[in-house]
């Protein structure tokens, strides 16, 4: 039987909602997956192109400034997926075509939600695509709370609603932050931007809970 140990782990990170912070989570994954020594490919099929922003802006950094080996791509053949060691795919809001192809390239996928009634009701509409694909493949869904401001209780409320749709949560929650926004704008992952932070132990809890819950499932 084979395990994701020895298959390619290609994550889809999806939500037909725009703003759920998708590219900000495709990166800074990257940059905790990267860790230690590992080469992360993102594979970009949102049209806004934000994420080939952030990797132009990247490009006129100091390099000395850059932890990561993170290549951006619009096309995943097989001499990538055998040079890389984790390939995620930053997909778009409110195109379905788009989202169920993404789905039919990954192995895994991290549905984005952040804690508001809208995003409910948009969770549903995503999940229903979800699990049409899941109807042609074996796909491992899991809903990532992001973007939570801290200090408030409605993303304990939240996470408890989120149980409606019977599908497994990340523990890790990715709070909403100053410094996340201002990394991006520079073209960096929070790891290079600010080190210390707990964005960067939010990603790393993250990394461990996906190494630990996908690594080894066939």
């Amino acid at each position: 039987m084979m395990t994701m140990a020895n298959k390619k782990m290609i994550i889809s990170i999806v939500s037909i909602k725009g703003g759920t912070g998708k590219t900000t989570i495709a990166f800074n994954l990257a940059g905790a997956l990267s860790k230690p020594g590992k080469v992360v490919l993102i594979k970009d099929m949102d049209p806004q192109g934000s994420l080939r922003d952030w990797s132009k802006t990247r490009a006129k950094n100091d390099p000395g400034r850059l932890l990561h080996n993170i290549e951006i791509t619009d096309n995943i053949n097989e001499k990538d997926k055998s040079n890389s060691d984790y390939i995620l795919i930053d997909t778009p809001p409110a195109n379905d075509k788009i989202l169920y192809d993404s789905l039919m390239q990954s192995t895994n996928i991290i549905i984005t939600v952040t804690p508001s009634p809208i995003d409910l009701h948009s969770t549903a509409g995503t999940i229903d695509i979800i699990k049409k694909a899941m109807c042609l493949k074996n796909l491992k869904p899991y809903l990532l709370i992001s973007r939570r401001v801290t200090g408030t209780k409605i993303g304990e409320q939240f996470r408890e609603a989120l149980k409606i749709f019977d599908m497994p949560i990340f523990y890790t929650e990715i709070y909403q932050r100053i410094a996340v926004c201002e990394s991006g704008i520079e073209g960096l992952t929070i790891f290079e931007y600010e080190p210390q932070s707990l964005t960067v132990a939010e990603f790393m809890s993250l990394r461990k809970e996906i190494l630990r819950k996908w690594e080894k499932q066939p």
